[in-house]
């Protein structure tokens, strides 16, 4: 009589050891893979193929990441690099309001006018809906020097490319934006306590094991 072949649906055991490759006798056996590879495990059993990467942020210096679940529905990854946190979600980073770019000047440091933009020397600029020059869309930019409270001047080389016609997307500020609050005050570094003594336990236990 012919073998009945049934198909697997349940992988929660995930990818199974090489120990594990022939033990029938145990019910990880029937509810795992023996190798997994660009797949993710879903929590009911089944399994999806990993999901693609693509860029999304320059980070300024090395940094690390590390997961943070306000809740189900709002996973975040924290970003920290040199004296610096940017938080992530849902693909992308998080930033600030979108501002209309009205105008953007072709020279060695491209000029870019934005009204009332509050930017500051060393903030960064992202520049997205570029008609005319879309060299300059999806590029984390310095900004290197602040003209007026309508035009600043980013680190990137715009006299090659082509002049800028529009832009879509982003609000016009009317008046300048009310100043951040200040950074919250950095305790002082407070030096770790003397280590606890240690050793001498266990010669005393046996000079009493020798009394008894």
């Amino acid at each position: 009589m012919a073998g009945l072949n049934i198909g697997q649906v349940n992988f929660s055991k995930g990818v199974l050891s090489k120990e594990l490759h022939a033990r029938v006798d145990i019910a990880s056996y029937s509810a795992g893979m023996k190798r997994g590879v660009n797949v993710v495990l879903m929590k009911r059993g089944g399994f999806q193929n990993r999901m693609g990467t693509r860029f999304v942020y320059k980070l300024p210096g090395p940094g690390r990441l590390f997961p943070f679940a306000y809740s189900l529905e709002q996973p975040y990854a924290l970003v920290f690099t040199q004296g610096e946190m940017r938080p992530m979600a849902f693909g992308g980073m998080i930033l600030e309001e979108e501002l209309n770019i009205e105008n953007i000047t072709n020279a060695a440091q491209a000029v870019v006018t934005i009204r009332y933009h509050a930017y500051s020397v060393g903030d960064q600029f992202l520049a997205r809906g570029v008609a005319g020059m879309p060299e300059i869309n999806e590029r984390v930019l310095p900004i290197v020097a602040v003209i007026d409270q309508h035009n600043f001047k980013v680190d990137f080389d715009t006299s090659a490319l082509g002049a800028f016609t529009s832009s879509t997307g982003g609000i016009t500020r009317t008046e300048t934006p009310p100043p951040p609050p200040p950074d919250p005050p950095v305790p002082p570094v407070v030096p770790p306590p003397p280590p606890p003594n240690t050793g001498g336990g266990g010669r005393r236990y046996r000079d009493q094991m020798d009394e008894v």
